[in-house]
């Protein structure tokens, strides 16, 4: 989470102009989370999460652009390039394993562990 709201200054908790806090960083990217993982429509976290439902669809947005962004290169790059220089029967086989590792490395990331 510290990644996510490092990278883009939208997930920092600001002031408005009457000077109330906003939303937190928590909030937007369990708003994101619970959207992602269990198909929840935006409208369903302001119960939860207490968000709105045009502020659950940006931090959702922005969650994944931010997430792409920032580790993209770390879990998908080396793949691709092994795929341009590979022979097109191995592809199949280089995907595979790209999202098998892609899927423990996500995990990783935001649980710390690979179950």
């Amino acid at each position: 989470m510290n990644a996510v709201e490092a990278h883009d200054d939208y997930f920092m908790q600001k002031r408005n102009a009457a000077g109330v806090l906003g939303l937190s960083c928590f909030q937007k990217v369990t708003a994101a989370l619970h959207m992602l993982t269990y198909g929840v429509p935006a409208d369903a976290t302001d119960e939860y999460i207490r968000i709105g439902e045009s502020t659950a669809l940006e931090s959702l947005h922005r969650f994944v652009v931010t997430v792409v962004e920032i580790f993209e290169e770390e879990y998908l790059m080396g793949y691709i390039s092994q795929v341009h220089l590979s022979s097109y029967g191995e592809q199949e086989e280089i995907f595979c394993q790209s999202a098998r590792s892609s899927e423990k490395g996500c995990r990783k990331s935001f649980w710390g562990s690979t179950c």
